[in-house]
């Protein structure tokens, strides 16, 4: 099994450093958070706290690799998780409030000057690629049928 997440986004530059693009932008991975744990998160969000990422138990981050702390200053990012030798522990736990096992993905951003032209968004693309070798299975279907996307 290989999980593949990737992030790419385009934000403003001051031409005179690299250092100065407006919003950096990172994923985090978690696995196994109740409904309770996101909601949770959500208000912390919207109450305007200013976090990097939320708090949550350790045994929650999903081990991928590299970790985002080393690709947050690059606008295309690709970090993935693999069973096996190199694979890190189960990546899939079943919260204690539902019926089957989730993933949830963080994208946050931090801005760093205010957007040229006064926007207060940044667009980007996120992908995630699910692989796995064995007997053929509907994998596509199965994992459209279950995704749930928040803003």
């Amino acid at each position: 099994h290989l999980l593949s997440i990737s992030l790419a986004y385009d934000p403003p530059v001051r031409l005179s450093r690299k250092d100065y693009i407006a919003t950096k932008m990172f994923f985090e991975v978690y696995r196994g958070l109740t409904s309770e744990q996101l909601e949770d998160f959500r208000r912390a969000k919207q109450s305007g706290e200013d976090i990097d990422l939320p708090s949550v138990p350790e045994g929650s981050r999903a081990n991928f690799t590299p970790g985002w702390q080393v690709l947050q200053t690059s606008t295309a990012q690709l970090r993935t998780w693999e069973t096996g030798p190199t694979g890190g522990r189960h990546l899939y736990i079943v919260p204690d409030d539902m019926d089957e096992p989730n993933l949830t993905i963080l994208v946050a951003g931090k801005e760093h000057f205010p957007h040229p032209e006064g926007l207060d968004s940044q667009s980007y693309a996120l992908v995630v690629t699910f692989s796995f070798d064995g007997e053929e299975i509907d994998l596509y279907n199965l994992v459209r049928q279950r995704v749930r996307i928040r803003i």
